[in-house]
Formats: structure tokens, C-alpha cells, sequence
């Protein structure tokens, strides 16, 4: 799928978001299950509009029962398009090395502590992580389709 497409398909799927955001705010685990929050959370980090992204952060660190994995995604998301650093290690980059896929995070603010941050907040090791995003974009590599 052309990085045209998917830009469009991210710009489409925001204003959806917005919507609902419009309807109900940000859509806790309590409103909607544990399942549609997520998926929720995890089609926000596509959405090119950072101050929305960052209008859903405020709401989510005032819920008691926000997704702390859907809440670093959009923390670390936010900090990188604003040219900082990321905390957790969530938002990575796959390259193509002497024919082999590499999966590295973009740049970590605390590199030496990553782990002990992602295990605060209840993620997998940022080395589990990589390996398993690797897996996902070679999957979709060899499909062709995203």
C-alpha cells in the first residue's frame, strides 16, 4: 500500500475519532469496554493531529481507568512529532540492513532506564517489543498489504 494511502486512510479515521471524541470524550473502558477503548487508543496514534492527541492524553491521565499502554503509545507519539524524545520506547522505525529487517525506537530519552520505565506501567521489555513489531511488519511485508 503506497505511504499516500495511508496518510489519507489516517486523516480519514481521525475525523471519525473526532466525532466520537465530540460524542462522548475520550472512550474509557467503563463507557464502551475494555476492547473498543483500546482499539480506540491504538488508531489515535495514527491520527496526524497532535493537539488532539494531546487533548486525549489530558483526559485519559484524569481516569482512574485509562490503558496505560494506549496512554504511553500516545504520550511517546506526541513527544516525537514535537522533535523530543520518547520515554517508553513505543514508537519505532523498521529498515531494511544487508537484506535483513531491523526494528529500532526512535530516539529514547532515558535509553539506560527504558526497562524499568515500560515495567512501571506494565509493558513487555523494550527488546520483547521490538522483536515482536519486527514480526508484525515482516508479516505485513510478505502479505503486501498493511
Amino acid at each position: 500500500v503506497p505511504i499516500s494511502v495511508l496518510h489519507k486512510f489516517d486523516y480519514f479515521v481521525s475525523h471519525i475519532l473526532k466525532f466520537i471524541h465530540s460524542r462522548i470524550g475520550y472512550p474509557t473502558p467503563e463507557m464502551v469496554g475494555e476492547s473498543v477503548s483500546t482499539k480506540f487508543g491504538i488508531l489515535l496514534s495514527h491520527c496526524p493531529d497532535i493537539e488532539f492527541i494531546d487533548k486525549c492524553i489530558k483526559e485519559m491521565q484524569g481516569k482512574d481507568s485509562c490503558n496505560l499502554e494506549n496512554l504511553t503509545r500516545l504520550i511517546d507519539k506526541s513527544r516525537i512529532k514535537k522533535g523530543q524524545k520518547q520515554i517508553w520506547g513505543n514508537i519505532v522505525e523498521t529498515h531494511k540492513v544487508d537484506g535483513e529487517f531491523v526494528t529500532t525506537p526512535m530516539p529514547l530519552e532515558y535509553p539506560e532506564k527504558v526497562d524499568a520505565l515500560r515495567k512501571e506501567v506494565g509493558l513487555k521489555p523494550l527488546e520483547e517489543y521490538l522483536k515482536d513489531a519486527e514480526e508484525l511488519f515482516i508479516k505485513i511485508h510478505r502479505k503486501g498489504t498493511v
